[in-house]
């Protein structure tokens, strides 16, 4: 057997779902290339020969449909006759084997989480995928089988009431003409006739209940149009090509995946109407007057009929085609004739040899099926670093198991498990062996599931799968628990060092500063900078006062004198002499301006009495003048005297301040170095209680995977419906 057979039995038996989906693909492409290739055979014959060449090839498609189901169907009339078989036929689940004792071998393996490193191959990729699609491929097939055929049947049904609800019956006369046409094509009904509004073309739907639609403006029509019509339908009703349609429909369906399919179903329809055709210009119908009467159905035609609804007159075929094979003169018109019959028996011959061609000689496949069980592991929970650290119960999920899946089915597994078997049985031939792992649902209980060639074999790779990684397993935790010792080990080493190295910068620190001392410098620069911002703020406030009186004297004077009584709450006004006499001044002025301007009011400019008191206003204003041009110069001497205060409280208060944070510093590093050394000595405590805790915390922390059942006898695999397994049993 060369290598590609090998090959090919080999994918065949890993991947039976896909390698199905494949074969099937081969096959049906395979006869419908023979269907088209006797189709052009008889291209100068009969359209009924070729129409039958299509439907063979459609019943072919079904054939091989079905071939591979009829085990199945045997299996479930066997059992229902309830015959005794040789072969038991039990699923996956129901395979047992006895729970294996200490003394054969069970190995209890306790390890922390391991993270094996898959395999990135491009090879190995696409094989873990397949993998995981193989087992849905024949369920995608039926699933989509089962909707595309039910979404025809329906739309077709829905067709079928939407064209009684809007149709009316034809006449007496069309009806009658109808039943004789029927009878000498010995129809096995008799159609009704109905005219409908939403179709453009003549359709026959139904067998038994045979309706003929046709459209509403053929009422119109000539006579000798008419019953060309009637015929032509009457011809699709005779040669039942509303069921072969409806067969292979079903067989499209069934093969939906395939292109070449419906490239078939649509050379069907398209003969079964030239058939028709030549039927109707056989019954003493001219096949020019036949081919006018057809060009001017096609010529008002309008595409609105839903073709799914039953054989349509136009629309699956080209008119030019069937108008120029009319036309031709020919003696195949009607007839089968030997060439035809002899490719029609060539067909069934060719195709049943293709649908009973199969991969029965491909080796069987063979499976082993053993159980791990997993445990969780108690696990140290700490939060941070100076936290305390507590033992808790954690389950693992995804992380411990997927790593118990990804190590099973890695190929250093693989390698190993190989070597033990070259090891302990050396007369064994090697044979390829594949793995899969699979989790129960909602456990942590996994079926590791080995298929083979050879069941011995099978079995005896599987066990000695398991035993290599038990071993790897506990090689690992070894390896994990001397590196987690030097760890810890250089661990303890490196905080003792860092926290002897703290503590010496403390005590350099408080050599050479007293931590006493800058605490109480640095409450006293504190207080001594509130003060001095305080004095600073009053300068500042009486600068602007100051600024405020010398733009406006006498609101400035008042102002000040207000806010002196009401801080004091004493009668004093807060004024000096010069400045009181000012104000009192530019009162008494403010009254004599008042008694002048009464006195000029009544008397006059010119009295006497006026001119005195003008006199008199003018000296008083002189005098006010004098005053203000003193208080100003007292004023300005008084703002500069402030301003130089204010300058050197700012001068104080920076020194203050640089003061007060060489001070704040050398805290915090106080502080900080402290901080420091507390942390890590909480740490290095920490460390070494866990150094003391290690064996106990290594048992308790220890997650662990054990063989619930080793592998059990080997059994045959077969392929069920919708691609579901079931075992055969078979010699250990």
């Amino acid at each position: 057997m060369n290598s590609t057979t090998d090959l090919l039995f080999s994918l065949h038996a890993r991947f039976p779902g896909l390698m199905e989906i494949a074969i099937s693909l081969a096959k049906g492409v395979a006869i419908i290339c023979l269907m088209w290739a006797l189709a052009l055979l008889l291209r100068h014959r009969s359209a009924v020969a070729r129409a039958w060449v299509w439907r063979c090839g459609f019943v072919a498609l079904l054939l091989l449909a079905a071939w591979p189901y009829r085990p199945m169907v045997v299996s479930a009339l066997t059992l229902v006759v309830n015959v005794p078989t040789e072969a038991v036929v039990v699923s996956h689940s129901a395979v047992r084997v006895k729970p294996v004792m200490a003394d054969e071998g069970i190995v209890d393996a306790k390890a922390p989480p391991l993270v094996i490193e898959k395999d990135t191959s491009a090879a190995a990729v696409a094989q873990r995928l397949l993998r995981k699609l193989d087992p849905w491929t024949v369920t995608a097939w039926w699933m989509g089988f089962v909707a595309l055929l039910g979404i025809k049947m329906s739309r077709a049904r829905i067709g079928v009431r939407h064209l009684h609800r809007n149709s009316r019956q034809a006449s007496r006369e069309v009806q009658e003409a109808c039943a004789s046409i029927a009878n000498v094509s010995a129809a096995a009904v008799v159609p009704e006739v109905r005219f409908s509004s939403v179709i453009g073309s003549p359709l026959l739907t139904g067998s038994r209940r045979a309706v003929i639609w046709l459209p509403d403006n053929s009422a119109e029509w000539s006579e000798a149009k008419l019953e060309a019509v009637l015929h032509h339908e009457i011809a699709h009703l005779a040669r039942r090509d509303g069921r072969w349609q409806w067969i292979a429909t079903a067989a499209a369906c069934f093969w939906w995946w395939n292109p070449a399919v419906w490239f078939a179903l649509a050379r069907l329809k398209a003969e079964a109407e030239q058939a028709a055709d030549e039927v109707v210009v056989t019954r003493k119908i001219s096949a020019s007057d036949y081919a006018q009467a057809l060009i001017e159905i096609a010529s008002t035609w309008l595409p609105r009929a839903e073709p799914a609804l039953g054989v349509p007159m136009l629309g699956m075929s080209e008119i030019e085609r069937r108008v120029r094979e009319l036309l031709r003169d020919h003696p195949w018109r009607g007839r089968f004739g030997a060439m035809a019959t002899s490719a029609i028996a060539m067909l069934a011959v060719m195709a049943s040899g293709i649908v009973l061609v199969s991969c029965k000689q491909q080796p069987a496949a063979y499976i082993s099926i053993a159980k791990l069980v997993a445990g969780g592991r108690m696990g140290m929970v700490g939060a941070g670093s100076g936290a305390s650290i507590s033992i808790q119960y954690q389950d693992y999920l995804q992380d411990f198991y997927g790593t118990i899946i990804e190590t099973l089915e890695s190929s250093e597994m693989r390698r190993r498990a190989l070597d033990r078997v070259r090891a302990l049985h050396p007369e064994m031939k090697e044979l390829d062996v594949s793995v899969e792992v699979r989790q129960n649902k909602g456990s942590a209980v996994f079926n590791v599931v080995a298929t083979g060639q050879e069941p011995k074999y099978t079995r005896i790779f599987l066990d000695a799968l398991l035993d290599e990684f038990i071993a790897f397993r506990n090689q690992i935790r070894e390896q994990q628990r001397n590196k987690a010792l030097t760890t810890l080990a250089e661990d303890v080493v490196r905080r003792e060092k860092s926290l002897q190295d703290k503590q010496d910068k403390i005590a350099a620190f408080q050599k050479a500063n007293n931590v006493v001392a800058l605490t109480q410098a640095n409450n006293y620069l504190a207080q001594a900078l509130v003060k001095l911002r305080g004095e600073r703020e009053e300068q500042l406030a009486t600068i602007d006062e100051i600024s405020a009186t010398l733009e406006n004297l006498s609101a400035g004077l008042r102002q000040r004198e207000r806010t002196a009584r009401h801080a004091t709450s004493a009668a004093g006004t807060g004024l000096t002499r010069l400045e009181d006499d000012f104000l009192e001044k530019e009162q008494a002025l403010f009254t004599s301006r008042a008694e002048l301007a009464f006195t000029e009011k009544k008397k006059g400019p010119a009295d006497a009495k006026t001119i005195e008191l003008t006199e008199a206003v003018e000296r008083q204003e002189v005098v006010l003048k004098k005053v203000e041009d003193q208080i100003k110069i007292e004023t300005k001497l008084d703002q500069q005297a402030t301003e130089k205060r204010a300058d050197t409280l700012e001068k104080l208060i920076k020194v203050r301040e640089a003061e007060a944070q060489d001070v704040a510093g050398k805290l915090a590093e106080h502080d900080k170095l402290k901080k420091d050394y507390e942390d890590s000595k909480k740490a290095y405590d920490e460390i070494l209680d866990l150094v003391r805790r290690f064996t106990v915390g290594e048992d308790m922390t220890s997650d662990h995977v054990t063989i619930m059942e080793r592998a059990s006898g080997a059994v045959e695999e077969v392929r069920g419906w919708f691609g579901s397994s079931s075992s055969k049993m078979a010699g250990k």
